[in-house]
């Protein structure tokens, strides 16, 4: 779920842990989380209405969900408008791999490597 502060910048909670959103920001929220806005009025909300492509139906494909949201450090990652391309292209990449993958079935995993040997003295 992306939330997209249009307004001045405002205090976002997330589980009552407050964050503040710059102006024309873009914030990722987990539908398992709680929020409040302290200007819903400014906010645009996408929700969508099932998990991302990658999850549900190709679990072993690079993941869109992982990208943006189980790699960050906090709570919330908020993007602003200098990040939004990045973004963009990340998740367009990940895409186009996943496509790739389902039309080429090209094998994700490296090879397991070899066990190295210790080097005696």
């Amino acid at each position: 779920m992306y939330a997209w502060n249009r307004g001045p910048a405002q205090t976002l909670w997330v589980a009552e842990a407050p964050l503040t959103v710059p102006p024309n920001a873009i914030v990722t929220l987990m539908v398992s989380q709680t929020y409040r806005f302290a200007h819903p009025a400014d906010v645009v909300l996408w929700r969508f209405n099932r998990d991302f492509y990658c999850i549900i139906d190709h679990d072993r494909e690079v993941s869109c969900v992982g990208l943006l949201f189980y790699g960050s450090h906090g709570t919330t990652i908020v993007y602003n408008t200098a990040n939004v391309v990045d973004i963009v292209i990340m998740i367009g990449d990940k895409v186009i791999t996943n496509f790739l993958h389902g039309i080429t079935h090209v094998p994700i995993d490296f090879p397991i490597a070899p066990a190295l040997e210790m080097a005696t003295a």
